[in-house]
């Protein structure tokens, strides 16, 4: 398992950035990619999802923003992409505060993240 990256930013595509570490490039999937330059030297936490028919690396720029990621996909019916869209539109701590106040209709607004897995998120995750 890829535990971080430290490596330049090498190209930024939608989504991804392509890390160059020594000479390797990684397409790592982000959330907040306007946070992301091209040349910027980068460390970033990483979580692999290896699936039958897909495998790719999810980056996070801190260990609360892994440490959420991990807690979402957790829950039933949210997967890693749904996980890290919603994490592109918010903050690790606002999710969190989100789950804490019982929030479903923040929650809601969140990118692929619906009335029911708003509810299960608060349900699977409260006392978390």
């Amino acid at each position: 398992m890829i535990y971080f990256l430290r490596g330049k930013v090498a190209h930024i595509d939608e989504d991804t950035v392509i890390m160059d570490v020594r000479d390797v490039g990684y397409q790592v999937l982000v959330s907040h990619i306007e946070d992301y330059e091209i040349g910027e030297e980068v460390f970033i936490y990483t979580y692999e999802v290896v699936r039958e028919d897909d495998q790719y690396l999810v980056g996070f720029r801190t260990l609360e923003e892994k440490a959420v990621f991990l807690a979402l996909i957790k829950v039933k019916g949210l997967g890693p992409k749904s996980a890290i869209g919603a994490l592109s539109a918010t903050t690790p701590q606002q999710v969190i505060n989100a789950i804490a106040s019982n929030n479903v209709a923040y929650l809601k607004k969140l990118p692929g993240i619906g009335g029911k897995a708003a509810a299960q998120i608060i349900l699977d995750l409260k006392d978390d």
